[in-house]
Formats: structure tokens, sequence, C-alpha cells
């Protein structure tokens, strides 16, 4: 090793045990943007899996045995998510934070996006630090700052029934030892704080973006370079005020909670001892006696506070939370992701944050989205640690065999039972059926493929076209590109030709969710989804729709839709609210643009033999109408 490098590594090294941290280059502090740049490695989220970070490091040429930069001119980007979970967050930390001194000595550079768990620690969101990585701060936190912690501790209880050796084990347990260190380090000015702030919300390397979770709408609306300023001056004056306002005592003291998130710091109540929003008697006594009047200084920095929490860049809406384009439906999320893309002047995104359920990397949206996160840390995902080489044009995925090295799965994620879209229509088709289970009007099948299990329910062609219905539903469903009705196919089972419609294994009704009073979760926005069920059933006269019918992919709470035996009738007509404007009927730009592009033609070759030409002309009439009620 060179002499230099030496004295670099030194010096960072001291720096990592008891100063500060710059970003490695402040006149950079601001840029975003990279060009023609050779050969980049991307590490998706580590969550304190240092061994295989660094296994992985070194399958890809960026260090040496000695953990030494040896990657030339490369660009490393990790895409945040350092932290929680795992045991050796901070070693992960130093590790990069050296490692940004030394690849610039040889020309390259180490970039590090923000995750949403670097967001979480900084604001005092500490549901997922592992014991582990409040131990890696024991030796910052000596004896008298636990005490002196421990004393405010006894003053705040209630009631002292119990004897004090008790209580100290309570305490320990709540805040294990380096609970206090660590929470300083990430505080304003702390250790890691200050390097953990200048990281941006995304970056562009040649054509390809990198992000933690997503590129969402304000990606598509706002100015690159000011939206990443934007994010990290926002998380720096949020954590300025807070500290500010602990000070001055408008706020708790977070070194007190072990588990205070943004929502218990900012909502606070009467319960837990602060006044802030509570209007009782007594919540108006103590602000009278702490002064913080609404013309105060403090009443000011609380507002401040209070908006910034709820602003749109660290929402989950934001860069470092949003899953749209890797779980929402693409009629609404492509839209998204190009206007995105555009505006950054990038032709893909590189993306951690969603697992998928096999654990390998896919890209998405005709290559322009890779999934990369494969759940580094193995024994709390089950995972498969893997890290993508962008090569020129060449893109290969390392996983952490040294020898395994392949190309991304392009456009065939797992959707249900551990299977493919491609592999489920398989299923349907071709799957070994092994139970019938006959119900009115139909049957439940058991198919097995690729060693799954997979449930189907069989509606038979018969005088009343209930098989027809079904088959017709899903075929408009893929020419519009809803995909609001589950994969379904035509086959015969025990002799009966019909449709054969695909059962989600988490899939739960309308009628379920209300009965047990479930709000709805999930990345997909339900109004989006609820004004396309409203559209379907209008263009296709769907008069038999109802709560059992309306299913949900309830990990996703993805809408679907099913039964369509009093659908698709030759009514050319909208119903009269809808067509009067008395039931306004909202349709977005892309159900638009999907409608608009259906002709007479393409329907009567893919629905014949299914609809009868009455009914096929009837859709087109109903088409012509839903469109003519949003001209402008």
């Amino acid at each position: 090793m060179h002499l230099n490098r030496v004295l670099s590594t030194l010096a960072i090294l001291v720096c990592v045990m008891g100063c500060s941290t710059q970003p490695a280059s402040a006149a950079d502090a601001d840029q975003w943007r990279w060009a023609d740049i050779q050969r980049v490695v991307v590490i998706p989220d580590i969550h304190g899996a240092y061994p295989e970070f660094v296994r992985l490091l070194q399958a890809t040429d960026i260090v040496d045995d000695s953990l030494t930069w040896s990657g030339g001119s490369a660009h490393l980007v990790s895409l945040g998510d350092l932290l929680d979970r795992g045991p050796d967050s901070r070693k992960v930390m130093d590790l990069l934070m050296r490692l940004q001194s030394e690849s610039q000595e040889d020309g390259g550079f180490v970039h590090v996006v923000a995750g949403n768990h670097e967001l979480m620690n900084l604001i005092g969101d500490l549901r997922y630090v592992s014991d582990e990585e409040y131990g890696a701060f024991a030796a910052d936190e000596p004896d008298a700052m636990r005490n002196a912690e421990f004393a405010k501790y006894l003053r705040k209880l209630e009631s002292a029934d119990t004897t004090q050796e008790i209580v100290r084990a309570a305490f320990d347990k709540q805040y294990p030892v380096g609970f206090f260190a660590h929470r300083n380090a990430f505080a304003t000015g702390g250790q890691y704080a200050d390097w953990l702030t200048s990281l941006p919300a995304f970056l562009v390397i040649n054509d390809t973006a990198f992000v933690h979770g997503g590129l969402p709408s304000i990606v598509a609306t706002t100015e690159p370079g000011e939206l990443n300023k934007e994010f990290k001056a926002t998380i720096s004056r949020y954590l300025q005020l807070r500290h500010e306002l602990v000070e001055e005592g408008v706020l708790p003291d977070e070194q007190n909670k072990k588990g205070g998130d943004l929502a218990s710091t900012v909502g606070a109540n009467a319960e837990s001892g602060n006044c802030l929003q509570e209007r009782s008697e007594a919540c108006e006594e103590q602000r009278k006696d702490s002064a913080m009047t609404a013309n105060s200084d403090s009443a000011r920095k609380l507002d401040e506070f209070i908006r910034l929490s709820e602003a749109p860049v660290l929402s989950t809406d934001g860069p470092l939370w949003y899953r749209g384009a890797s779980m929402c439906r693409s009629l609404f999320a492509r839209p998204i992701l190009d206007a995105s893309l555009a505006n950054l002047g990038a032709n893909n995104v590189v993306a951690g944050h969603t697992i998928p359920s096999d654990f390998r990397v896919h890209t998405l949206h005709d290559n322009k989205l890779t999934v990369l996160d494969t759940g580094m840390l193995v024994w709390y995902y089950k995972g498969r640690p893997a890290a993508l080489i962008i090569d020129g044009d060449e893109r290969i995925v390392q996983y952490l065999n040294p020898d395994e090295r392949l190309a991304p799965v392009a456009n065939n994620m797992p959707v249900a039972y551990g299977l493919s879209r491609i592999e489920l229509l398989e299923a349907l088709q071709q799957g070994l059926i092994t139970e019938v289970v006959k119900t009115k009007g139909g049957a439940i099948i058991q198919l097995l493929h690729n060693d799954q299990q997979v449930r189907a329910v069989f509606s038979p062609r018969n005088r009343k076209g209930l098989g027809e219905r079904e088959l017709a539903a899903y075929k408009l469903d893929q020419l519009l590109g809803f995909d609001i009705v589950p994969l379904t196919v035509e086959r015969s089972v025990e002799g009966k030709s019909g449709a054969l419609r695909l059962s989600y294994p988490d899939e739960i009704s309308e009628t379920d969710r209300l009965q047990k009073d479930m709000g709805f979760g999930g990345w997909c926005s339900m109004s989006d989804q609820f004004e396309l069920m409203y559209v379907w059933d209008t263009l296709i006269a769907n008069a038999g729709r109802t709560t059992d019918n309306v299913l949900y992919q309830r990990q996703l709470w993805r809408l679907q839709l099913v039964d369509y035996s009093q659908a698709f009738t030759s009514n050319k007509r909208l119903p009269r609210p809808i067509s009067s404007g008395k039931v306004p009927l909202t349709i977005k730009p892309e159900v638009q643009q999907a409608l608009s592009q259906l002709t007479e033609a393409t329907l009567s070759a893919e629905l014949d033999g299914l609809l009868d030409k009455r009914s096929i002309s009837a859709l087109v009439a109903r088409r012509d109408e839903l469109l003519e009620l949003v001209k402008d």
C-alpha cells in the first residue's frame, strides 16, 4: 500500500472513531449526475450484513483481501438501508466511508444513496434497531452517561412500589447498552448524522438512475438537483429543530424512548406527558406554564417541525419508500416511471427496498426497472445476497458465490404461489389436477405445477354463457392492459370445457374486509383502483357487481374482479345517472388512452366464439359514450 494511502486510511479511521464525517468532496456535495463511467458495481440493502457485504465487494473486485480499494476507476453504488436488523451496521458505514476516500485516490468513486432505514434512525424511529447495533456503541457510552439516564428514568416513574434492582433491569432491557451513545451518534452534529444527512435521494450514472425505493411522481415533476437539495435540507433542518425543541422542553427527550417513531414525536398527546395537541384543561395550564404561546419562537419552530415531518420528499410517496413501479399495476405505474426517467435524463433505474419472493434480481417494464434487493441479511430474510455489475452495455448479477454470475431475470417476477405470471399460466393450462370440489355453477380446482399447489376456480361453458363471459372478461382486460381480472385460461375439467381462473392464496373479498372491519394497506392507490373498477363495470355493462366478487390480493391490496355472469349485455347506452352526469365518472388519461385504442375489428377477432356480434357492437358503443363524457 502506498504511503499516502496508509496516511489517508489512518486519518479516516481516526475520524470514524471520534469526529463527524463530511462527504468525500465538499465541492461535489450537490452533484447528482456522472457520465462516461465504464464500470459500476451496485450493492442493494445491506442491513448490517457485514460479512456478506464484504464478500460481494471482493467477488466484484472492489476490494482486496485486506479490504483495501482495488476497483480502480470503477464506481461503487450503495442503494442504502445500511442499518437496522443486522448486527454490524456500524462496520458497514465505517467501511463505506473509508472506501469513499480510498476510491478517489485511484480515480474511482463510492456513492451511497439514502434508504428509508437511514431516515428512520435519524428521526428516531428505532423499531428495527437490533441490540447488537446498540452494542457496537457500548465503548462510547461511559457508566456516567448510563447512570445519568437511569436517574432521569427513575424521576419519571409514577410509582416506587418496586425495588431499584427491578427498575434497573427494566431500564437495561428497554435501553440496551450502547443505546444512548447510538442516539448521540445519530443526532445533529453526531458522528454519523453529518454523513447520513449528506446522502442524496438518487443519482444518475451514464443513462442509469439509482435510488433506494423508486421513482415516484415527485421525481417526475421536480428539477432533479433541487429535489436532492430539498431532501438533504429537509432532513438537516428537521433534526436541528427537534434538537432545539427538546432543549426548550417543547418536545420529549427522544433519548428516553427506545421506539419513538416520527408519529409519536409529532403527534404527542397528554397521555405521554406532551400537551402540544391535546385540548384538555390540564394541558392548557401546562401550555401557559411553558410560556409557549401562539406567537412564541418555540411555537413557530414546532409548526415548521410538523410541516417538515409531512414533507412529500420524506413521505411514503417519496423516493426512499415508493414501491409503485415494482408492485402496482403497470397501467398507472409505468407513466410515472417513464416521466421520472425523462426528467432525470435516464433510460432506466436500479432500485432496492423490494424483495422478490424468489430472491432473484429482476427487471420490469421492458428493462426500465431493475429490482436488486434479494435479502442480503440471510438469517432474517432467508435471501440470496447479490450485486449488480454494469460494465459498458453488459449487466451481470454477481451472487455470493464468486462463480455464480447470471443475467437479471426479465419481466418474470413471482406473482403468487412462488410462481411467475408465465408459470401460473402454464399451471392453469397444463398443471396436474389433483382435486375437484363441485360448487354451484362450477368447481374449485387444485393443481400441481413445479412442485407448487395452485388453486383455481372453474366455470363451464354452458347455455348461460358463464365460462364464455369469464374468458371474454380476461381477454378484454388484457387488451386494455387494466390487469384487473385474475389470470384465466380455457381448459377442460372432467370432460367439460370452460374458464379456469386463478384464485390467489391471500385473496379476500370486500364482504370479508367489511365484516372484519379491516382498513386498506399496500402501496397502490385504492382510489385509482376503485375508479378503474367503475369504468370497467360501466364499459362491460356489468349488473352483477357485489361485495362478494370484489377481491383483493391482501398482501398488496391489489384489486381483482371476478364473476361476469351478468355482464356484456347488448345495451348500447350507459346507465342514465352516468350519461347525464348526475353520477360523475372519473377516467384517468392512461385509461382513456387504453379505451381509445380498442377497435371493433380487434374485439371481434379476440372475442370470437365468446361474445356475439351484438354484444361486441354494444361494448364499442359504450366505449364511445364513455370517451365522450370526458371529452374536452
